[in-house]
């Protein structure tokens, strides 16, 4: 491979070593980290306690199918034919990961991800 000049060369040595350092660093952080505990509420009513706020479509039923402890920070869930629920839950709000509302320009590259 031949390049056109010293100062790609060193650009591309300055990416390679910045990646590998980051590799090499990212290993050590998370072995010498304590365990992650998440933040899990106690039980309550206050799911019951909204029902009965509900009003309900002639025909329907309002059933309450999770709440805390079982259900912690839900951020998609999907019903298959049986009627069972498949929740995903994340715990990485406020612990380290970026917060995408600050970068917007993100959706474009998740959504052409699809």
């Amino acid at each position: 491979m031949r390049f056109e000049s010293d100062a790609t060369v060193n650009k591309l040595f300055l990416l390679l070593a910045v990646c590998l350092m980051s590799l090499t660093m990212a290993g050590r952080v998370h072995a010498e980290d304590e365990p992650y505990e998440p933040n899990i509420a106690p039980a309550s009513g206050e799911g019951e306690q909204a029902i009965g706020s509900f009003r309900a479509p002639e025909g329907f039923d309002i059933r309450l199918v999770a709440a805390e402890p079982n259900l912690a920070n839900p951020v998609a869930f999907g019903i298959d034919e049986q009627g069972r629920f498949y929740v995903c839950e994340t715990f990485r709000q406020g612990v380290g990961v970026e917060d995408n509302r600050k970068h917007m320009y993100w959706l474009n590259d998740d959504l052409s991800a699809q």
